[in-house]
Parts: C-alpha cells; structure tokens; sequence
C-alpha cells in the first residue's frame, strides 16, 4: 500500500461515500443488503457504460435499469436518480484509479519515479477502464459550462494537483528539484500536462496506434518535462 497520505485520504473518502449512500439506500436485513449491494454495485457499473457511450442527457435510467433486468421504478429503490448514479460513478471511478497506481507506488522509490508512476498509472487505468476514462472526459467537457458538474470535478482537480504536490515536496526534501521550485506553482503545471496528454490520447484513434506505443510515446514526453526541473538521479 502507498504511503502517500494525499493518494489514501482520497481513497477513503470515496470508499466512506459509497459506503454511505449503500447503507442509506438498502434495507436492513442481511440477505437482502448483500442482494441489494450487489444490484446496486451493477447499476453503477452499467451508468459508466450508458453515460460514456451516449452521454449524461441521452443516457436513460430506462437504459441503465434495462441492462440489470430491472424496470425504472426499480432503479429508484437505489438510486435518487441521474445525479445520484453519477456521484457513485465517479466514487467507482477514483477507487478504480487509485487502486491501479497504489499498485505501483513504491515508498522506497525516488520521489521522482513515485510521479513518474503515478502518470504511468493514470494511463494504465485509462487503458484497462476506458469507459471510465470516457466518463472523466465527458465530466470534465460538462464541467466547462454546467455548474453542477463544476461542482463535481472541482475536488477531483485539485485533489489530482495535491497529490502531484505531494511527490514535488517529497522532491525537494531529497535535493532532487534543480533549484528551489514553487511547489504549488509546479504541481499545477505539471498536473494540468497531465491531464491535456491524458485527453489527447483518450481522445485519439487509438485503433490506429497500439498500446504499447502509445504508452512508450507518452513515457518520453513526460521524462521530457520532467527532466526540465530535476537534477540527474
């Protein structure tokens, strides 16, 4: 498990959240929570399918509900609606992303190859969940004019900065930064690289370029920008 403390509270409030709106929304009796936690876990998983491919507005609950054999008034059982399921959605989602890069931060790892792992694992997410990844972006467009989705991908910005944040003043305390850096300045820069290279490639015709290359190009662009503000390990 990582030792990053931004990477774990994170974590745990959006593992505390789902956890919350389960309990809120499914009956009491044992047999009938663990059904229910298991529908409820399904409708989330098929809202991330319906939302990426036909969008927030033409996504139906009639949809959602129909791929878990459920009827719409069914759904609401769960669900308070479209908001709710995209709240879980997004939950579903850092859990997901987290625990792919958690597997590849090592405490004993420079501070340099810890954010050089943690780009690696926003990648590595994005390939293995695109519908995730497609979310993000569909968030992050609704986002630029739609002031509840502001609202929600507001934390999710920063908390992506705070965590770059933290691996920058890990760096400094390891004399690794070229001179002395505004943190905060950097982790911005750095981070908003990140996501318009992670939107350019999730937004690409990756058929077209496999995987693999893909991932090569992107490794060198990102030692690219990093080598412009750390010293030579």
């Amino acid at each position: 498990m990582t030792s990053d403390p931004i990477l774990k509270k994170a974590k745990k409030n959006a593992e505390k959240g789902t956890k919350r709106r389960t309990e809120k929304s499914l009956k009491t009796s044992a047999g009938t929570t663990l059904k229910g936690q298991a529908t409820r876990n399904r409708l989330v998983t098929e809202a991330i399918y319906v939302f990426s491919k036909q969008g927030y507005n033409n996504g139906s609950l009639q949809e959602i509900a129909k791929r878990c054999g459920l009827t719409q008034p069914a759904l609401f059982h769960y669900f308070s609606g479209k908001k709710e399921l995209i709240v879980a959605a997004l939950e579903r989602l850092i859990i997901d992303s987290f625990t792919v890069i958690d597997a590849l931060i090592k405490p004993e790892d420079s501070a340099r190859k810890r954010l050089e792992n943690h780009f690696y694992g926003n990648l590595k997410w994005g390939f293995e969940y695109p519908e995730q990844a497609q979310l993000m972006i569909l968030v992050y467009y609704l986002a630029s004019f739609d002031k509840d989705f502001t609202k929600l991908y507001r934390p999710l910005l920063l908390r992506g900065r705070e965590r770059v944040a933290v691996y920058l003043y890990a760096a400094q305390r390891e004399h690794l930064l070229k001179k002395d850096e505004d943190v905060p300045a950097l982790a911005l820069y750095i981070y908003d690289h990140l996501v318009g290279s992670l939107l350019t490639t999730f937004t690409s015709d990756l058929a077209a370029t496999s995987e693999e290359t893909q991932i090569k190009s992107l490794k060198k662009r990102w030692k690219r920008l990093l080598d412009q503000f750390f010293v030579e390990e």
